[in-house]
């Protein structure tokens, strides 16, 4: 009986043990650094730094800010700020690439304009990790046409 006993307690110490193994899915704050041109009635070439937050398993809300040179003006600039909620049809990367779809708000205002809102929608493709980052090539509508890369920061767990 005494053994019985011992061995219930070393079973139950293992299993508390192993419990860490299970993959955990949490995914945190992450980075992203964008360029992309976006043409309308002015062409824009702009850098932007942003952040993204899950809002669930398959949701990320992102929000990005930036500058960009336009192409109309010499030496004038377009700031802008994007909000976009990004629907992943892969959040655990099961595959080596992922697509996504995701709408929001853009607004943009330059130096001689007065600033403008208009709806976001975008579509991309995101590849597997390079260094530490996660390059996509992302297309959308949202004050003209844009087209883009984007470089999130890799998590270690999903997309």
């Amino acid at each position: 009986m005494h053994v019985l006993a011992r061995s219930g307690a070393l079973v139950l110490l293992l299993a508390r043990a192993l419990t860490g193994q299970d993959a955990v899915f949490t995914p945190h704050a992450q980075w992203e650094l964008r360029t992309q041109t976006i043409v309308a009635r002015t062409t824009v070439v702009s850098m932007a730094a942003g952040v993204n937050v899950p809002a669930g398993t398959f949701l990320r809300v992102g929000l990005s800010a930036g500058a960009g040179s336009t192409l109309r003006t010499p030496g004038g600039v377009e700031w802008r700020a994007d909000v976009v909620t990004r629907y992943l049809l892969d959040p655990f990367r099961e595959v080596r690439r992922g697509l996504y779809a995701g709408a929001g708000l853009t607004m943009a205002w330059g130096p001689h304009d007065r600033a403008r809102a208009d709806l976001l929608v975008v579509a991309g493709i995101e590849g597997p990790d390079v260094h530490g980052w996660r390059p996509s090539a992302e297309l959308g509508l949202g004050g003209g046409a844009r087209a883009g890369l984007v470089f999130r920061r890799a998590r270690r767990i999903g997309r």
